[in-house]
């Protein structure tokens, strides 16, 4: 028979010994440096959590404006596969915005309900004549022009900041043109509007800068480059880059 033995001698004392001397030699940190671990730790969140936060707006926003833009886009394709005439074409006179709509696009977008003629604030941030409520909750405006419709959206609904190139983004539908459009037949179907922002005849500058440096100075002869955001947005790819004015 076997009996177990105690290699280390001395028996429970010396194991109790051992773990006393082992709890002595374990590390431990003083109150003042835990505090100051916290501080470090709180000074890291403060800086990195704004900046991703503002990225994941950007990208959020990005895809909402991507999803309207592809939406729209297929909606005037079908419509003008339907009604056998591009759609810079549609006749404007004698219909209104809603029948323009109901004859136009409405089968092909996906929404709850149309506002007409509405009259509050947020309303003339949208054009003021027809509000589209879609189904993902954004809201598009539609408005008369000539030669265009403009087409308003706001990617998140009626929600704030309702702020032009923030949150409310400005496109327009060439339509009414009798006969082909101008040779540059993009600028003449569904494009972002960043059209004559200064308010004093002065020449625009349509470069990328040009128009950055209009956001960012909005007074005086620059006071409508606020709706340019819809122009950069789509001169950048699709995408809010690092230098876009606007915090969204």
């Amino acid at each position: 028979m076997y009996k177990s033995i105690n290699c280390y001698g001395g028996g429970e004392k010396n194991n109790l010994n051992f773990q006393n001397s082992f709890s002595k030699n374990k590390f431990t940190f003083t109150l003042a440096e835990v505090l100051i671990t916290l501080v470090v730790i709180g000074i890291i969140a403060a800086i990195t959590v704004p900046i991703a936060m503002a990225n994941h707006k950007k990208i959020e926003t990005a895809n909402r404006i991507k999803k309207f833009y592809s939406n729209f886009t297929n909606a005037i394709k079908q419509a003008e596969i339907e009604h056998g005439i591009p759609s810079y074409s549609w006749p404007q006179v004698g219909n209104t915005n809603e029948e323009f709509f109901n004859t136009y696009l409405a089968k092909y977008i996906s929404y709850s309900k149309i506002v007409t003629n509405p009259s509050d604030m947020y309303s003339d941030l949208m054009g003021g004549e027809l509000l589209i409520y879609l189904n993902d909750g954004m809201i598009v405006g539609i408005a008369s022009g000539y030669p265009t419709k403009s087409i308003t959206l706001d990617v998140n609904g009626e929600k704030g900041p309702n702020s032009p190139s923030r949150d409310i983004f400005d496109f327009e539908l060439m339509t009414g043109y009798d006969g082909a459009p101008p040779s540059n037949n993009d600028r003449y179907l569904f494009t972002p509007t960043c059209a004559d922002y200064n308010s004093e005849g002065e020449t625009d500058d349509y470069s990328r800068q040009g128009i950055i440096n209009a956001m960012k100075d909005l007074k005086g002869t620059n006071s409508y480059a606020i709706w340019c955001g819809s122009t950069l947005f789509m001169m950048d790819g699709m995408e809010f880059k690092d230098d876009y004015p606007y915090r969204l």
